[in-house]
């Protein structure tokens, strides 16, 4: 049996390879774009994170202002800052916080007698700064407001 040798069109010659080639430069394009862009997305996500724990921590030292410090309508945030480090001692957060009297409405009538039949009520402002370890930052003002005869009385929020 006689066997003759196999030959290619002279045309085809390298072709495979040059296709080849550019394919898998186009697969390594979307390879690493795809690497950048989960990249991108985890450190967005931990960027989130990060900031709802300083809202939380900001939220939390609010409500604990109004608990534990109670409101005077001498208030004023330069001189009423406190400083919160043990809302979130896992996360190691910290809360600044600052009152301030922003001022009284014109009394008015009600049928509530509890004060005479008159009250007003007192405004105040509460600047809460939590912080991250990361320093990552959030800043809450919160408005309140007391009812009462010219003077700290019946908290509402």
């Amino acid at each position: 049996m006689k066997t003759t040798p196999m030959t290619l069109p002279v045309s085809q010659r390298g072709a495979a390879l040059a296709v080849g080639l550019v394919f898998l430069l186009v697969l390594t394009i979307i390879g690493v774009s795809a690497l950048s862009t989960t990249s991108l997305e985890e450190r967005m996500a931990g960027n989130l994170q990060e900031q709802t724990k300083a809202f939380q921590t900001a939220e939390a030292a609010v409500v604990r202002t109004l608990n534990v410090s109670g409101l005077n309508t001498a208030d004023v945030c330069n001189t009423t800052e406190q400083t919160f480090t043990d809302i979130d001692t896992a996360n190691q957060t910290t809360a600044i916080t600052c009152r301030d009297f922003l001022g009284t409405t014109a009394p008015g009538r009600t049928t509530d007698t509890a004060y005479g039949g008159e009250t007003s009520f007192v405004h105040f402002g509460i600047n809460s700064r939590g912080e991250t370890p990361t320093k990552a930052r959030v800043i809450v003002n919160q408005g309140v407001y007391q009812l009462g005869p010219e003077a700290p009385g019946l908290l509402i929020e």
